[in-house]
């Protein structure tokens, strides 16, 4: 077996910024890819960066695979300097792989201590991973490159809450979409149908997607789902919320870190398609640019091209995703960046932790995530 380093988009280079969790995995992912171009691997933690570089090439060269990484470091909080990287190498695709602090980093907190927190949701949490990306987006304006981003930090807020201010990645990845291999085993298994036989549209927000994978229910949310075998569409075949009971009962998959794998290839599959100009059909778009939540959607060098299932407006799939983002702990996102939190979300933060956030301007996400950062910091040391 071989790979041949030379790529179809004329030599043209990926970059992942973030080799942990699901950065990583993409790159072992893409190390193994078969004609593919130069993979610019980037990271703050310059000794950790190199050894996932090597990780990822050792592991492919003991399968016949030779691809081209190079190793460069990187950080976003300096944004001349980042400006300066990306204009050096000038990748086609960047796949923002950042945060200040992971999801799952609660979901270690004693299980009663971490319901609290599910009662308060996510979207409180928004500057933990609207920091880099931000910064991020500000050095791709001042590099002047022609590159698409791809982010993997909370998309379905942070992408929406970039675009009012600068450029902003077109895609996300995971979330409303991991639900759908879910979704195809489901009916596979119901009709005796193949699983790739099945293709699913999806309107989803984040919020719903946590609730189905953990409890089999969309947690008050809403979801527009439309199944077809082999183009034929059986959506009435299945009752949704059945549906979602069932993808916990016989398709759950492992959480952390097994169950990255999967998110990772999300993030793989929206790189390609946007590097290889496929413009393939992704059944949940988390982010599709300046859209609040998940959308079905082609995806190729020019962005996102959202496809509504039939009947379906887009005045009521926005509302599908604004219901749930609401649910989330966001209520509002202004034209000039300012994110407004939901009154119940912010009072129960303020309780438990002492974070006092009614409102957050894009600008000052950095100094509202040190804040949070602190106090989390302290209220975890309690249980940890």
């Amino acid at each position: 077996m071989s790979c041949c380093n030379e790529s179809k988009r004329n030599g043209e280079s990926l970059m992942i910024i973030g080799l942990g969790e699901i950065g990583g995995k993409a790159l072992e992912i893409l190390a193994r890819r078969p004609g593919m171009g130069r993979i610019i691997a980037a990271d703050f933690n310059v000794e950790y960066g190199k050894q996932k570089v090597n990780n990822a090439l050792f592991g492919a060269a003991m399968e016949g695979y030779y691809p081209n990484i190079v190793f460069t470091p990187i950080d976003l909080n300096n944004i001349d300097q980042t400006a300066q990287t990306l204009a050096k190498y000038n990748p086609a695709v960047i796949f923002n792989s950042t945060s200040l602090q992971s999801y799952w980093m609660v979901e270690l907190l004693p299980k009663e201590i971490h319901k609290k927190i599910q009662e308060i949701s996510y979207g409180i949490w928004i500057p933990m991973h609207l920091t880099l990306c931000y910064k991020l987006m500000l050095a791709v304006e001042k590099s002047g490159i022609d590159t698409k981003v791809v982010n993997g930090a909370y998309p379905d807020a942070v992408n929406p809450a970039i675009s009012k201010v600068c450029q902003y990645p077109v895609s996300g990845i995971g979330n409303g979409e991991l639900v759908i291999p879910q979704i195809k085993k489901v009916v596979s298994d119901k009709l005796g149908v193949p699983m790739k036989s099945v293709t699913c549209l999806l309107i989803q927000h984040h919020y719903a997607e946590y609730w189905i994978v953990r409890e089999g229910h969309e947690g008050g949310g809403r979801s527009y789902l439309k199944i077809l075998v082999d183009g034929n569409d059986v959506s009435k075949e299945f009752n949704i919320q059945e549906l979602w009971k069932e993808v916990i009962r016989t398709a759950k998959r492992p959480g952390r870190p097994d169950g990255h794998y999967i998110v990772a290839s999300s993030a793989v599959q929206k790189m390609m398609a946007i590097y290889n100009d496929t413009n393939e059909l992704s059944s949940c778009i988390a982010g599709p640019g300046k859209l609040i939540g998940g959308y079905p959607g082609r995806i190729g060098r020019n962005g996102v091209t959202i496809v509504l299932p039939d009947g379906v407006t887009m005045e009521e799939a926005k509302k599908i995703n604004e219901e749930s983002s609401l649910l989330e702990g966001i209520e509002e996102m202004r034209d000039d960046g300012t994110i407004i939190f939901a009154e119940k979300n912010s009072t129960l933060m303020k309780q438990l932790m002492g974070y006092d956030c009614k409102k957050l301007k894009i600008q000052e996400s950095e100094e509202w995530a040190k804040e949070l950062g602190r106090l989390y910091k302290e209220f975890s040391s309690k249980y940890l």
